[in-house]
């Protein structure tokens, strides 16, 4: 078996926050934060604005999330403002990053990556994207 492709990760504190997203604290997350408050009543956003790719191709994005709900939260995600993809985040207690996965067209050099939830429903806390460099 071999490894997949080496990943670049960009985190969810460090994306730029708008609406009612800001930065929490999140001891089980990648750098003791994430960004919360995705959608809710401020529509919250994260926008990821240097995401790099080192080839225009089809690509396969992880997001490392918190969801301490009991039931799953949705959030809309888009690349290079391209259509709206409707990622579900499954409960997962809270403490430690669950991992969703969306797969999308990146293109060579810089890529934006915006998460979302409108409608006043609230979205996971983001900890990381994770996105192969080729």
């Amino acid at each position: 078996m071999t490894s997949g492709p080496s990943e670049n990760s960009y985190e969810g504190e460090s994306a730029a926050l708008s609406g009612g997203a800001k930065t929490v604290s999140c001891s089980g997350c990648s750098n003791k934060s994430s960004a919360g408050y995705i959608g809710g009543d401020n529509a919250g956003v994260a926008n990821f604005a240097n995401v790099q790719s080192s080839a225009t191709t089809r690509s396969t994005i992880r997001i490392k999330y918190i969801n301490g709900d009991k039931s799953q939260r949705f959030a809309d995600v888009s690349v290079n403002d391209g259509a709206v993809q409707r990622v579900a985040f499954l409960p997962n207690g809270g403490s430690d990053p669950g991992s969703a996965s969306l797969h999308a067209d990146l293109k060579s050099g810089t890529n934006t990556v915006k998460i979302s939830m409108p409608g006043g429903a609230w979205g996971p806390d983001l900890d990381r994207i994770l996105v192969p460099q080729s």
